[in-house]
């Protein structure tokens, strides 16, 4: 199973942020406030992984995590 995370490090706090603009699953970017940094909200998130190519500072990272033998996810 893929998930995208934000690198904080690498993400400039766009006032307008392109993941957020051209996300289809809408309100997936969370901000605590206009000057905070966003996050992604993996509850809603499918794991298209189109985000990777909407930031324009390259914040995105694509966090892999394997299936366990029982084919469960082990977040």
């Amino acid at each position: 199973m893929r998930r995208p995370l934000i690198d904080p490090k690498k993400c400039k706090k766009c006032k307008v942020c392109q993941i957020e603009q051209n996300c289809t699953e809408h309100n997936i970017i969370i901000r605590e406030d206009p000057s905070a940094s966003p996050w992604i909200d993996l509850y809603i998130c499918r794991g298209c992984m189109r985000c990777l190519t909407y930031c324009p500072h390259e914040a995105v990272i694509n966090l892999v995590q394997p299936c366990t033998s029982a084919r469960r996810m082990s977040w």
